[in-house]
């Protein structure tokens, strides 16, 4: 690969940074080895604005933000490339035989990630304080993800380009000193982040798998060879989505559960080829908080 950075900074007030990259990775299928990726980062230091120099109790107020393309490639060479192992145990009459060890696919694309973020940092009361916030949008195109296929073919499953996923959400973090007496320091920090992951677009690979769902479940007898939904990836949902069929609640006519199906009818029976997106596997929320204490050489974290 090859990369450039660029870096300006303009009265320590004004702040600017590019950067350009072209990766290759044999983790990839040949015809998609080589992909550019590139980034621009604008920042405002406000605290050096002269009205700012003023305040004591501003030591910090950042405003930042940023848009790019990333790439992932954390993926074993085999990933893309059909493995074979020779065996010698049994010679046939035309020679040694072997055995795939690893189901490739030469098609696979590098995964691409655009990203828009804005943000703030603060600090406050001579830095005591501390609060960092940021939004962001992340698009994921050529989402790389696992495809199930039936255990008869030898394997569970092969790495394949889903589509387009979007991810939208905040987050927000504090920190703060409330105790500095020399040798000892007591900080507390809390953050929580929210995210909201859709599907926007699907592969016809992984149409063709949602196919093949449905058309495992047309073989087996409904109520019996199978007690939950298997996950199918569809446009408006996302990759956490539970599903289900809609429940009307218990019939108390009969005191059995009504479900409701795709073309509005009723039926007593669940149905896993009836099933729609009921949930999701993500929190609303999630987040941390602690206590940090520091004495002379010990620390508590």
């Amino acid at each position: 690969g090859a990369m450039m950075s660029l870096n300006y900074t303009y009265d320590n007030i004004y702040l600017m940074d590019l950067t350009g990259r072209l990766d290759g990775n044999s983790s990839f299928g040949s015809d998609s080895r080589f992909a550019p990726f590139w980034s621009v980062g604008l920042g405002i230091n406000i605290h050096n604005y002269h009205f700012a120099q003023n305040l004591e109790w501003l030591s910090e107020f950042k405003i930042r933000g940023s848009y790019g393309i990333t790439g992932k490639a954390d993926f074993p060479a085999k990933t893309a490339r059909t493995v074979y192992t020779m065996n010698s145990d049994y010679v046939y009459a035309t020679g040694v035989g072997g055995n795939i060890t690893a189901m490739g696919n030469k098609k696979l694309k590098w995964e691409r990630t655009k990203i828009s973020d804005i943000g703030i940092s603060l600090g406050l009361l001579g830095d005591k304080l501390r609060v960092n916030g940021s939004y962001y949008v992340r698009r994921t195109l050529d989402l790389i993800a696992d495809m199930y296929i039936p255990s008869s073919s030898g394997f569970s499953s092969y790495k394949d380009n889903l589509g387009e996923v979007r991810n939208e959400g905040v987050e927000v973090s504090l920190k703060t000193m409330i105790l500095n007496r020399g040798d000892l320091l007591v900080s507390v920090y809390a953050n929580i982040a929210h995210n909201k992951n859709e599907i926007l677009k699907i592969s016809e690979s992984l149409a063709a798998y949602n196919d093949k769902v449905n058309e495992y479940y047309k073989t087996k007898e409904v109520g019996r060879d199978y007690s939950k939904a298997l996950t199918k990836y569809v446009p408006g949902g996302s990759l956490t989505s539970i599903f289900g069929m809609r429940s009307l609640g218990i019939d108390p006519a009969t005191g059995d559960e009504l479900f409701l199906k795709n073309d509005g009818t009723t039926t007593y029976t669940w149905d896993p080829t009836e099933t729609v997106v009921i949930g999701n596997t993500e929190p609303d929320a999630q987040g941390s908080f602690g206590l940090n204490v520091a004495y002379k050489n010990f620390f508590l974290y």
